[in-house]
């Protein structure tokens, strides 16, 4: 809707979400798997461009750096193995498998309710008929 609106939001910092997704990471990063940093970034999987949101369920830890993987991936969508990847991830989440503060986050409280893989896969999918491009990792 607000894509359509044009009444695009402003974005903010992510932050807030750095020690929040740690808790779900095993401190390397989401896309290449190498150990993280201190310049590490927390990236939208589906980018902010498209979604036009920071919710905790589209957001990982990337590398950071002139090479790394978060500025190579840019606007692109992640294939589908990445795709399943964070879909596991967020299914562990709500599971409880980091820990009940991490499950009870309120950027996933709607997910309780919703097929968390079928929205995930629906918005790939929309984003690359929209024109934006596949990315490999």
């Amino acid at each position: 809707y607000l894509k359509l609106s044009g009444n695009i939001p402003k974005r903010k910092s992510l932050n807030p979400y750095l020690k929040v997704i740690a808790e779900s990471s095993e401190q390397r990063c989401f896309y290449c798997g190498k150990p993280l940093t201190a310049d590490v970034h927390v990236d939208h999987f589906l980018p902010w461009s498209f979604v036009l949101e920071d919710k905790l369920w589209n957001l990982v830890l990337a590398c950071g750096g002139r090479s790394s993987c978060n500025l190579r991936k840019s606007d692109r969508i992640p294939d589908k193995a990445l795709t399943a990847k964070l879909v596991e991830r967020n299914l562990g989440i709500l599971r409880g498998n980091f820990g009940a503060s991490l499950r009870d986050h309120k950027d996933l409280r709607e997910w309780r309710t919703w097929d968390l893989t079928r929205h995930i896969e629906q918005l790939s999918t929309t984003a690359l008929a929209e024109g934006f491009p596949p990315w490999q990792a």
